[in-house]
């Protein structure tokens, strides 16, 4: 928020920014959503009047303010919405009471009072500097609709290096539970880093320092729920999964808007309805309110105490608000006064990507009442949820009497139809086949938002019961139009990843799919300069090398999708490979791979344990210049995952640590310091103070490759992500000089493996490119 409005100013200093879980619009995106108003921003200016100057000086009022937010206390005092000026202990502090009272009950419609450059930011954003700009939001906070906006509106105006993160947590949570749900490891890591402020850091790099190395990732990084097991996992939650999506545009080129229409019987369609009349009617009451579950960011229920930790999706069950509120424990389905309306079970994975939108027919016999909609991934019975599973994926509020616009309400004529367009929240989630997508429409979601009379006069407490009314019939088709993503699903195998010269590798893309129809295209790149169509093909290696191959499938609708596997081609040196655990007491086995690598599978392999000393090393015997270069990966799901190449002066346990290069993918590489020995080192458990001053170490992704060389009495630490450009990051020389004769290998500890394992010898100790060793200059 302060970054927007400090933006429309044009000041000179500013270069670049991250915004992160704020709004670009404080009516439209914040202090309220569709007109009704967002109660947990109500709450959070209460709680600033608690930590003020002069709460301090006043105890006594500042308790009275307090008990305002204890235990269910706002909830009754949202419920008492409009408050009256001197009437509620906030008038103890005049200043935060007009504040409250402007923002919330004296200036309902738009006007110029929200049009100021510290509200509506999005009015001056021609006046923002042209600048990066990292937008940053998550799909459980009540932010992801103004982020992703404004994300659009500054592409859309043309303005350059605009990026976007949208993650499955909750207000400045970046975790992989939330609420209820398990997303999985990757959730809790944006791109190749585990630590959002490493990710900062990079950015401001590039942008402040022109830093070019910088890994700040893809322009669009987003993550897509769904995909998990469905079942109920650690801490009762249910494993819904997910994966990221990378690309360069927000929402997908590849994404289609396709209209969901809601038909008799609780049913919806991709087919609109013919029928001339067909509507459902249900009454609202609003001392009977809907309760909010799954992005409400006051913590009530069993989120109560746990602030926005708290937040999050849930199964659609009521939560106990007030009395006489619904039923805790009921499905929020059962009630009488929400409409549901769902899909058969899909019989393929549908996935959407982008902005929702609703396009309601509806009538009522009060002037004014809200219509709230409900976006579900609704699961199947099973074994562990017996009564399926509802996620809710996205939700929208209107305030009726701003259907036409927030700068003019107009009260609704009883039994006359109208239609409603508003937007939910924007989403990327993945509908299993077997799945419904459902949706619920009700008048109330509270304490989300605050209880409409329906009345139409927003000073009016005394309220009426509604009759509403959602029609589904030829003339007045209600719907909801979701962003499907159209793109088929690129697959494929080969049955050889690695090998000497020549290499004939066979592939099949049979694997691939499309969601609508059928491949029309398979094009292969095999990484050398040849290519191939079919749906299979065959090629051969002649030279030794890391080389990317890429299938581009594209189907009738000519949408593609790419995936890709490396190939390696080496001629590895003979050698007798020397198993070494220096820790004889942790036990452990070493399983060769496909692609000339090597798993360690330890007795604690899903133990979370808190030091390194079970590694396990595997060397052999080089003399003169040479080295070892390995990819690295995560395997598995314990803490520690560190696994990368070594050089030792002899396999004893306490000997000197020629080097050590060490990649825990996710985390920050790391050197060895030469004068530790390396039984000491394995003790220390993350590595701190053993990178180069100034931390110019990356952070690794899922996989990386690392390579140590040993050119005279020196030793080069590099890294590189696809085994191709190569940088440095290490430089040590040492005294006195280091044997001729070293022992060369890999070592890799719990959930670590190592792979695409290539000794580099003498022959092969010069600048040769992408696989010989690279001289590059040693950092300052």
């Amino acid at each position: 928020w302060v970054q927007f409005h400090a933006a429309t100013q044009n000041p000179p200093g500013l270069v670049t920014m991250i915004p992160h879980h704020g709004p670009i619009n404080a009516y439209k995106y914040s202090m309220r959503g569709g007109g009704a108003l967002h109660l947990g921003l109500l709450r959070w200016v209460v709680q600033q009047a608690i930590s003020s100057q002069e709460a301090q000086k006043n105890p006594a009022a500042a308790a009275a303010v307090r008990s305002m937010l204890s235990g269910k206390s706002f909830l009754e005092w949202g419920a008492r919405i409009p408050w009256q000026r001197g009437k509620t202990p906030l008038a103890k502090f005049p200043a935060y009471e007009d504040g409250a009272f402007q923002l919330y009950f004296e200036n309902n419609d738009y006007t110029d009072f929200w049009r100021q450059p510290g509200f509506g930011m999005d009015e001056y954003f021609d006046s923002f500097p042209k600048m990066p700009i990292l937008w940053v939001t998550s799909w459980f906070d009540w932010y992801p609709r103004t982020i992703s906006d404004g994300y659009q509106k500054m592409v859309k105006m043309g303005r350059k290096n605009q990026y976007v993160i949208i993650g499955p947590w909750t207000h400045n949570n970046f975790r992989h539970t939330v609420g209820d749900v398990n997303f999985g490891n990757a959730a809790g890591r944006i791109g190749s880093y585990d630590d959002f402020l490493q990710l900062e850091l990079a950015w401001f790099n590039r942008w402040m320092k022109g830093d070019k190395r910088a890994d700040i990732g893809e322009r669009v990084k987003v993550f897509v729920m769904g995909g998990g097991n469905g079942k109920r996992g650690a801490g009762g939650r249910l494993n819904h999964g997910g994966r990221w999506h990378y690309g360069d545009a927000w929402p997908p080129k590849e994404i289609r808007s396709i209209p969901f229409y809601l038909r008799g019987g609780g049913v919806l369609s991709q087919e609109k309805p013919t029928q001339e009349q067909s509507s459902t009617t249900y009454s609202y009451d609003p001392r009977n309110t809907v309760s909010s579950n799954g992005r409400c960011i006051i913590a009530y229920g069993p989120a109560a105490g746990k602030g926005f930790g708290g937040m999050g999706p849930r199964d659609q069950i009521e939560l106990e608000a007030l009395p006489g509120h619904g039923t805790p424990g009921k499905p929020i389905a059962d009630r009488r006064d929400v409409l549901v309306y769902q899909t058969a079970p899909l019989t393929k994975d549908l996935r959407i990507m982008g902005n929702i939108k609703v396009t309601l027919w509806v009538s009522s016999d009060a002037p004014d009442t809200d219509f709230f909609v409900k976006l579900i991934d609704r699961y199947p019975p099973g074994k562990d949820y017996p009564q399926g599973y509802s996620f809710p994926v996205s939700e929208g509020i209107l305030r009726a009497r701003y259907r036409d616009s927030f700068e003019k309400p107009t009260p609704m004529k009883p039994g006359h139809v109208y239609r409603l367009i508003f937007p939910l929240e924007p989403a990327a989630n993945l509908f299993r086949a077997g799945h419904r997508i459902r949706i619920y429409i009700c008048s109330s979601n509270f304490p989300n938002f605050d209880i409409n009379p329906n009345t139409g006069d927003p000073n009016d407490r005394r309220p009426r019961i509604a009759k509403n009314t959602v029609y589904h019939q030829a003339a007045h088709a209600s719907l909801i139009e979701l962003p499907v993503d159209r793109s088929p699903n690129a697959a494929f195998t080969a049955d050889r990843t690695n090998g000497k010269p020549p290499l004939s590798v066979n592939f099949d893309a049979s694997a691939s799919s499309d969601r609508g129809g059928s491949i029309a295209n398979y094009s292969w790149d095999f990484g050398d300069g040849e290519k191939a169509e079919g749906v299979r093909a065959s090629h051969t290696y002649n030279r030794t090398g890391y080389f990317t191959v890429t299938l581009k499938v594209s189907n009738a609708e000519g949408f593609a999708a790419t995936t890709r596997k490396t190939i390696s081609v080496f001629r590895q040196h003979v050698g007798k490979w020397t198993v070494k655990n220096l820790d004889p007491g942790i036990g452990g086995k070493v399983e060769p791979t496909d692609d000339g690598g090597f798993v360690i599978r330890h007795p604690g392999e899903t133990k979370n344990v808190n030091s390194v000393v079970n590694a396990i090393f595997i060397f052999q015997q080089l003399s003169g210049d040479m080295g070892v270069q390995a990819r690295v990966a995560r395997k598995g799901e314990g803490r520690w995952a560190r696994s990368g190449v070594v050089i030792r002066e002899s396999l004893k346990p306490k000997c000197r640590l020629a080097g050590m290069f060490v990649a825990s993918p996710g985390r920050k590489a790391g050197w060895g310091d030469p004068v530790f020995n390396f039984y000491r080192q394995l003790r220390i458990g993350d590595f701190r103070g053993y990178c180069t001053s100034g931390n110019e170490a990356p952070r690794f992704p899922d996989k990386a490759w690392v390579r140590l060389e040993r050119r005279g009495n020196t030793l080069i630490g590099s890294w590189s992500k696809d085994g191709g450009k190569w940088t440095e990051l290490h430089r040590v020389s040492f005294d006195p000089p280091l044997r001729e004769r070293l022992f060369v290998g890999i070592a890799a500890d719990i959930s670590a493996e190592v792979r695409d394992v290539k000794l580099l010898t003498t022959a092969e100790a010069k600048p040769s490119g992408r696989n010989g060793l690279r001289r590059k200059p040693s950092h300052k």
